[in-house]
């Protein structure tokens, strides 16, 4: 007969355990369990598989909506807070679920199927079910075969930096390059990582390319100059993983030592992203550790995600203004109020700002009526290897303001 299988799993189960204890974790799977159990109806079955994921046959699914009630009714029965140790919490469920005969005829695929659905839940924010689809089966194979191509290029040394500089119009000079992460594909040429965002979904292999592109980085600024180049500052991107995992302010330290870098040669450039989650703790003490060491803190994308002003209160030294807003300033005056408000915002703070994303004068002349001066584009320069950065720093000098 057909059944659905959903295997269900508790979000944030980790973080009742390290707070709470054992002890109460085990009280909320007891807890959970009988939820459940008085969710089901009386031909369905439930059990609990191992940790905090349990697993649940449902029979006589019928059509959609007849698979819904009962998937809805797990959710539903999670909705009241649960008193663990005189603390009331909310818990949530995320689910994967498969069907059978449509999605698979064993029992192994159909567990897999299920996982894949369960992951996919987990990822769209959790608290919610998804219902397998062969799309998802294939999504997840390209992840780990891009994956696996991401690791050959570490092993056979195919990542490499571009640096494209960000100029001071005031001044006319080149105050700083930010480092970008380009792959030599196999098939595609060369390529910025950038365009793969599920690459760094995998925290260790984030972790792992991070350090890579901080030696890289710091490797090249030495290298500038005991060469003499006047670089100023190269700025480099991190990730949560790169606090999370990697120790960065401790590790960003002793490579500067070591290459011997002064704060003001090294700069760091953060999104909003970082600032969500369980991760934002560890990012918010890594970045006071890198002030306290001195490098530039700068924003990037600002205003793209889930921006708040509190997060004007953190310790940013320079917003980048993205280039979303940028494109198309000349003929749309939504986008030209958000720049002015926050160049003025940011001014007013006592913080500096770049726009990145500038491709023509019409453009420059707009943001410089607005305040300006920062400004990071193809219109300057696209990316350079760093073979090319010193005489494009000669060029830029010797033009006239």
């Amino acid at each position: 007969q057909p059944f659905a299988l959903a295997i269900i799993d508790l979000d944030n189960f980790k973080e009742v355990n390290d707070l709470l204890g054992h002890d109460v974790g085990d009280e909320l799977l007891a807890a959970v369990a009988k939820r459940l159990r008085q969710s089901l109806r009386a031909n369905d079955l439930i059990a609990r598989l191992g940790g905090d994921e349990f697993g649940m046959l449902i029979h006589d699914i019928g059509a959609g909506p007849t698979l819904a009630r009962p998937l809805e009714a797990m959710m539903n029965a999670m909705t009241a807070p649960m008193d663990l140790a005189g603390q009331l919490r909310r818990v949530s469920l995320s689910m994967g679920v498969t069907l059978f005969p449509d999605d698979a005829a064993d029992s192994a695929s159909l567990i897999k199927n299920a996982d894949i659905a369960l992951y996919r839940a987990k990822a769209a924010g959790r608290g919610q079910y998804v219902l397998f689809r062969q799309e998802l089966r294939l999504a997840l194979e390209r992840q780990a075969q891009l994956l696996a191509e991401v690791e050959d290029a570490i092993r056979l040394g195919t990542l490499t930096l571009q640096y494209q500089p960000v100029v001071d119009l005031e001044t006319h000079s080149v105050v700083s390059f930010e480092a970008l992460l380009r792959w030599q594909h196999p098939t595609h040429g060369l390529v910025s990582v950038g365009l793969y965002p599920q690459v760094f979904e995998n925290q260790g292999l984030s972790a792992r390319i991070g350090r890579l592109v901080a030696e890289f980085a710091l490797s090249q600024a030495a290298q500038w100059l005991r060469d003499g180049v006047p670089f100023s500052r190269v700025a480099i991107n991190v990730t949560a993983a790169d606090f999370v995992l990697n120790a960065f302010p401790e590790n960003l330290a002793e490579r500067m030592a070591h290459h011997d870098l002064q704060p003001h040669h090294v700069g760091v450039e953060v999104t909003e992203g970082m600032f969500l989650g369980r991760t934002a703790v560890s990012v918010l003490s890594g970045l006071h550790e890198i002030h306290k060491i001195g490098c530039e803190i700068s924003f990037d994308d600002f205003g793209t995600g889930y921006a708040s002003l509190m997060h004007l209160k953190l310790p940013i030294d320079r917003l980048k203004i993205d280039r979303s807003f940028v494109s198309g300033i000349e003929n749309d005056p939504t986008n030209a109020a958000i720049v002015h408000a926050i160049t003025d915002l940011s001014k007013s703070l006592g913080k500096k700002v770049s726009v990145e994303g500038v491709e023509t004068r019409a453009q420059v002349e707009l943001l410089q009526a607005m305040g300006c001066r920062y400004f990071q584009g193809n219109y300057f320069s696209k990316p350079l290897y760093a073979f090319e950065v010193p005489e494009f720093i000669e060029k830029f000098n010797r033009k006239s303001p």
